[in-house]
């Protein structure tokens, strides 16, 4: 991955995900999977896509986000991830149930199709 470190995980590495594996055409993929699409976004809506903890102008307006600029700079990168995966957010500031299951079944078809199979380890949250 670079510097020294030969592995990563989650949030910002899935901002940038392909590029890693084309630049390390041997990389090993973990994809962590839910039973369902719906038990993905029902645990998706309880925590960073709930209206309380969704990072969007409703929650990054208030202390101590407001007050530093880093936060207002993460606020862009969220929305524009949040864009990119098709999530949308309702009146309350809510991801809605319906976005992030397609958001969930995309991004899953997309990089089953994009790492060969003998380098993707499927990872099922619950084993």
């Amino acid at each position: 991955v670079g510097a020294g470190f030969d592995a990563t995980t989650d949030f910002p590495a899935t901002l940038f995900w392909e590029e890693l594996l084309a630049s390390n055409r041997s990389a090993r993929v973990i994809l962590t999977v839910r039973d369902s699409p719906e038990a993905w976004a029902e645990s998706f809506r309880k925590t960073i896509g709930s209206a309380d903890r969704a990072p969007g102008p409703r929650n990054f307006a208030r202390a101590p986000f407001k007050y530093f600029k880093a936060a207002r700079d993460l606020l862009e990168v969220v929305d524009w991830l949040y864009d990119e995966l098709g999530i949308e957010f309702d009146a309350t500031g809510a991801a809605t149930t319906g976005s992030a299951i397609r958001a969930y079944e995309d991004w899953v078809t997309t990089v089953k199709a994009a790492v060969p199979p003998e380098q993707l380890l499927v990872f099922n949250a619950k084993d």
